[in-house]
Order: C-alpha cells, then structure tokens, then sequence
C-alpha cells in the first residue's frame, strides 16, 4: 500500500468512526452545532442533521437564518440564563445550561446545551457543543417531584393534629372519643392558646368540662399513628387503671450504638431496648399533679409526657406494642401506610 493510499485508508477510517460517534450521539436526542459571531456583526449556527431536527430546521436553511430562529425560539423564562451562557464561554471558554425552547411542531422542549470556544479562530467568536433534548427526563422528575409533594401533604396534614384524646368511663366500661366541635373544643374557641396544643392544655380542657374521678384516664396518641388497634388500646387502658402510667412498646430489632464524635463508644445490650409508640396512657388526676410541679427548667426540654412522669419519679409501665402502630413521617412510612391500609380493606 503507498503512502498515500494509506493516508485515504486513515481519513475513510476517520470519517467512519466519527459518523458512528454522531450515530450513537444522535441515539441519545444529542445533535452538534458550531456558531460563529462574527467581528462584523454576523451570527450564524451550523448543525448537523440530528441539531436540525432538534431545532426543526433543514439542512439547505442559511446559517445566518437557522441562528435567528434558534434565538426565537427561546422561552422568556430561560433568556437570562442563555445570555449568563454565553457570557461565561466569552468569558471562561466553556460553559453549560438547561434551558426551555419552543419546538415550532413538538412544542415545549427542555434542552441541556454545552458549549466550548475556539480560541484559535480570530475574526469573532466561535462556539463548538451539544444540544440534548431531556424533555422526557424532566417530564419525568416533575411527575416525580408532584408525586413526593401530594404525599408529603398527606402526611402534614395529618401531622397539624398532634393530640387525639380518649376519655375511659370506669362505670359504663365505654371510650369517648372527643372530637373537633365537641365540648372538648368549644369552652377553648376565645381562649389565648389553640386547644389541643400541649397536653396541658388538654388537661386543663377537660378538668373544665368533666367530672374527673381519681381512677379516670387519658389515652394520648400521636395521629400520625393511624393504624391503632382496638387491641392495643384496651391493653393501654387495662394497664393503666392498674398502674397509673403506661405506653406502648416494641422490642428493638437493629443493633444500637452510642456514637460520639462520629465513634462507636458502646453497644447497649439490645435485649434492653425497646422503640416507643403511642397512645401514653395516664390517670388523669397522676398526669394533672406531674405537670402541675413541672420547673420552668424542666418543662423547656420536656418532649413527651411519659418524660413529665418520669422526672417526677412515677413508674411508667410498658404494655406489648404493634407492628402496624407505625409512626408517618416519611414518604416511605406512606407507602408501607397505603399497603397496610389495602389489607385492612380486603379483610
């Protein structure tokens, strides 16, 4: 083979590698462009064919044409961040942007763009990149994103009511459950705090409103806990009129350790741990004289009520929890919730 034979092999050779470099490119919704700004004022944008069908143009439409119909194209929203754009390859020779662009036939498309400058080339400037359509990504993460946000609204709404509060009658054996628009709420409508806020608040409500006697008790249950058991609230309620505190638990099954400084220091026994749930259940006459000797020191770090009665030296019990009392406060709570639910509702 002559030189120069080899020499045609090597660009035949070259031309084929880069023709399935565009292939491939063009696969992925990725098409090449080169624009040139002229010293003079002129401003043109070549493209090959899959930058033509991006931009819905052809391949016989003048650079200087193809240019003016990118630029219209861009939507309002997305014309600073193509300006900041070009300002950084003028500036850095490189640069990158996502941006909104109105497709004259498919509509609405988003584009990630990046571009590097030719730093060779003296009458202007001259930008080499890439023009990828994500429409169908960012289609995707905004379907997404609505998605974790509906849930996420669930889960809030739920969360804005912290305390639902049953009232155990010893003598009828009957639960009343005090709803929003009971008695519960009603002596609270002009008052200067939001029934319901604190459990204080709730005591103080109810010693309002009822006859309280010493054996009366008070089931306290965090509502984004819907999956409490009827089961589970007699053996809270059963417990309680025996021992004055209770609350619900279940054994720990991951291993526990203490970290300090980001280091393990100690591995408690986990045949000794044990995850809260709710309802706390009280006396309520117990629970009334526990808040009432609360210090001011004391109530600024209190984050429960089986907290309130263990400061004050009250044994609190434990009664056997529920796997399904589980707490919502994850996206991933509500889903393991709407499993749960679908169960219950094909039982």
């Amino acid at each position: 083979m002559t030189e120069n034979e080899a020499n045609q092999s090597a660009e035949e050779q070259e031309k084929k590698v880069q023709s399935e470099i565009e292939e491939t490119l063009a696969g992925a919704g990725i098409g090449m462009w080169t624009m040139v700004l002229m010293n003079d004022g002129r401003s043109m944008l070549y493209a090959n064919k899959k930058m033509n069908a991006l931009l819905g143009t052809t391949d016989d439409l003048s650079p200087e044409d193809r240019y003016v119909k990118w630029i219209a194209g861009i939507t309002e929203e997305s014309q600073q961040a193509t300006a900041e754009y070009m300002e950084t390859i003028r500036r850095d020779g490189k640069a990158e942007v996502i941006y909104t662009w109105m497709h004259p036939t498919r509509g609405l498309l988003h584009i990630r763009c990046g571009g590097v400058r030719d730093r060779s080339f003296t009458d202007g400037i001259k930008v080499r990149g890439y023009h990828q359509d994500i429409t169908a990504v960012r289609n995707a993460e905004q379907a997404h994103k609505e998605e974790l946000r509906e849930q996420d609204s669930v889960i809030e709404a739920v969360s804005s009511i912290y305390f639902i509060v049953w009232i155990f009658d010893l003598q009828t054996g009957k639960v009343r459950v005090i709803k929003e628009g009971d008695t519960f709420r009603k002596p609270a409508q002009n008052a200067d705090y939001e029934a319901g806020k604190t459990i204080e608040n709730v005591i103080n409500d109810i010693y309002t409103n009822f006859e309280i006697k010493k054996d009366d008790v008070i089931l306290i249950h965090d509502a984004v806990r819907p999956f409490v058991s009827e089961k589970l609230l007699e053996r809270c309620i059963e417990q309680t009129v025996i021992y004055g505190a209770t609350v619900p638990v279940v054994s720990a099954v991951d291993t526990m350790y203490i970290v300090e400084n980001g280091i393990l220091t100690a591995m408690p026994d986990r045949r000794t741990l044990y995850s809260g749930q709710t309802p706390d259940s009280f006396r309520i006459p117990l629970l009334k004289s526990a808040l009432d000797s609360l210090t001011s020191e004391e109530r600024e770090f209190i984050t429960g009520t089986a907290q309130i009665c263990m400061l004050k030296g009250i044994e609190v019990h434990t009664v056997e929890g529920d796997s399904k009392n589980i707490k919502l406060t994850t996206t991933r709570d509500l889903m393991v919730a709407e499993k749960f639910f679908e169960e219950e509702t094909n039982e």
